[in-house]
């Protein structure tokens, strides 16, 4: 994988020592993005998702989501949330791109105990504070930000048609 494919947005509160959001995502051919998330999904708790977004056979939309690379299915799909969804094996395409995600993520940040965050020292010197918003949960002061360069937002809006992405 090419390190300058992975796509990212990430806020962090310096004062709690907290990712409240962040966002890497990679989009593929044929439009399927896979991707991983973590903060509040509207959920109100934060956690670690990844989800590859794409069409199905029949030509709709899924928004298929998974909570941990290693898992065997995807375990919903918010494009089409009704009952009895039937998991959607993850692919060896799906688990490959999803552990260089997880690469990418390691690069900027690392879960330290309990909530904490270790935001690596030599990539705090490449954000930028900006203000919290509302939905940014208990984070009052200002954040800190970072944006690829070739930040693609025509796939983040599409991702953020199925996912609210609270906060941002």
């Amino acid at each position: 994988m090419d390190p300058g494919a992975c796509q990212y947005l990430i806020f962090y509160d310096p004062a709690h020592g907290v990712v409240p959001v962040s966002l890497f995502y990679l989009a593929r051919e044929a439009g399927t993005v896979h991707g991983l998330y973590f903060g509040d999904a509207g959920s109100r708790t934060f956690e670690e998702a990844y989800f590859r977004m794409d069409d199905d056979p029949a030509g709709e939309t899924r928004f298929l989501e998974c909570e941990n690379p290693e898992d065997a299915v995807f375990i919903r799909d918010r494009a089409r949330p009704a009952r009895g969804f039937k998991p959607v094996p993850l692919s060896p395409e799906d688990a490959r791109v999803f552990a260089a995600l997880r690469t990418c993520r390691q690069r900027w940040w690392t879960f330290g105990d309990g909530d904490d965050v270790r935001i690596e020292p030599t990539r705090l010197k490449r954000m930028r504070q900006v203000p919290a918003g509302p939905g940014m949960g208990r984070c009052e002061g200002p954040l800190l930000y970072a944006r690829s360069a070739a930040f693609d937002d025509p796939v983040f809006a599409r991702v953020r048609q199925r996912w609210s992405l609270r906060g941002l």
